[in-house]
């Protein structure tokens, strides 16, 4: 079972937005740990409410969860120099492995009615999620998926 706080109109879930098998086709895995993340819930939630403000969309909802991910199909190459710099264990690795972060998710960025158009090219995101790494507040990278 979930647990919601309302923010104004779009409730935050301290759980995940996926389940196991969706998080599996993007390549990952995501397990719970005891670790004390250095960012707690409430700067994930901040940062949580301020994607969703960037958005410009009345969203289903903030999903927030902690724990370690493993992404090997993200290469370290792929994450700034920034975020590597801040945490040694980016700086020794060739992928995410066991990285304690933050999954933020932002669901439901369609109308339910929106149909997805059948030509080439990217479509909208309806789930979009940003990894941020718990141990500095650094941003890993980006993720989602449409309708």
């Amino acid at each position: 079972m979930s647990k919601s706080v309302s923010s104004q109109t779009t409730p935050i879930f301290y759980t995940s937005a996926y389940d196991e098998k969706t998080l599996k086709e993007f390549g990952f895995t995501f397990k719970s740990t005891k670790i004390v993340p250095k960012m707690n819930n409430t700067e994930a939630r901040k940062m949580g409410e301020d994607l969703l403000r960037q958005t410009a969309v009345h969203a289903e909802g903030i999903y927030l969860e902690y724990g370690l991910l493993t992404a090997p199909a993200i290469g370290l190459g792929s994450i700034s120099a920034e975020a590597k710099n801040a945490n040694p264990l980016l700086q020794k690795r060739k992928f995410i492995s066991d990285l304690p972060v933050w999954l933020i998710t932002v669901k439901g960025l369609l109308p339910d009615d929106y149909a997805p158009e059948h030509r080439p090219g990217k479509q909208p995101l309806d789930i979009s999620s940003t990894v941020i790494d718990a141990m500095t507040g650094k941003v890993l990278f980006g993720f989602g998926s449409g309708k």
